[in-house]
């Protein structure tokens, strides 16, 4: 009797040990949520921007301004980084173009698919080795990475930030007048560069 308990101690170890042993080898991927090309696109395209409500409408406003990744935009397929590699190739060339301009918090191409593709769900360190594997800049796919990440797990966050498209605008210059020889400040106490 006693021999039957340990096979069956040994053979619930055993099964433990494989079930275990088992999901160490199931792609962390393939558990995950999978983020498609529709969801970065959205992201995207909020991120240039653009107001768009679907990802069908985000995917038809960046083909126009020439974000087309090598295959298309598939809204329902898996993003996976070898689409990510082919998207910054695609933004990269927009920009180069000059038919896009990355906003001025996320000042490259690099870091306009980092940001974008974590933002909708992504691995940052897949999506940042894909930028970087399609020639995107280190630092930058890495610093959009971060931006993406917390955008995504802000409680209660937009679907994309409300970023302007195109340069920063150029801030405003104000000179405080210094006081006179009294120790008062002239009437008016502020000039502008328009005064």
């Amino acid at each position: 009797m006693e021999a039957l308990e340990r096979k069956k101690e040994l053979l619930i170890f055993v099964l433990l040990f494989l079930l275990v042993g088992g999901l160490m080898f199931i792609p962390a991927e393939s558990i995950a949520h999978k983020t498609t090309q529709g969801d970065v696109a959205l992201k995207m395209a909020g991120m240039l921007g653009f107001e768009v409500a679907t990802a069908e409408d985000a995917a038809a406003v960046l083909q126009a301004e020439g974000i087309v990744p090598s295959g298309g935009w598939n809204l329902s397929v898996p993003a996976t980084p070898g689409f990510i590699g082919n998207l910054y190739t695609a933004v990269d060339n927009a920009v180069v173009q000059g038919k896009v301009t990355p906003p001025a918090t996320l000042e490259s191409a690099s870091a306009l698919v980092s940001a974008a593709s974590t933002a909708a769900g992504m691995p940052s360190a897949a999506v940042v080795n894909a930028v970087i594997g399609a020639g995107g800049d280190r630092t930058s796919a890495r610093q959009g990475a971060t931006y993406g990440t917390a955008i995504a797990a802000a409680p209660g966050a937009p679907a994309a930030p409300a970023l302007p498209a195109g340069p920063a605008p150029t801030p405003s210059v104000t000179t405080l007048t210094p006081p006179g020889p009294c120790g008062r400040v002239p009437e008016g106490g502020v000039t502008s560069p328009s005064s």
